[in-house]
């Protein structure tokens, strides 16, 4: 989990683990990218503030990371919090 709001850093940062793993035709794991919308952290770890269209927003910003085939999708830390966000 990347505990960050910024697309450009979390791109980065997953361009650079999936780099790291092996390569095609390999076994390799599947690795998620997990969002927080926690409202206990900062609004640079989170995205409790902007609720439910930033988080949305950034899952947009970062589509390209579905074209890597050791991706295997977004999720969000937590459930609960993502309900009761605002939209």
């Amino acid at each position: 989990m990347l505990y960050t709001t910024s697309p450009g850093l979390a791109a980065q940062r997953m361009q650079a683990i999936l780099a790291s793993l092996p390569a095609a035709g390999q076994p390799a794991p599947r690795v998620w990218l997990a969002h927080s919308i926690e409202p206990a952290l900062g609004r640079d770890e989170s995205f409790a503030t902007g609720g439910r269209a930033a988080l949305d927003e950034q899952f947009g910003r970062l589509s390209d990371l579905t074209s890597t085939p050791t991706f295997a999708g977004f999720a969000i830390q937590s459930l609960e919090d993502f309900l009761e966000a605002p939209p």
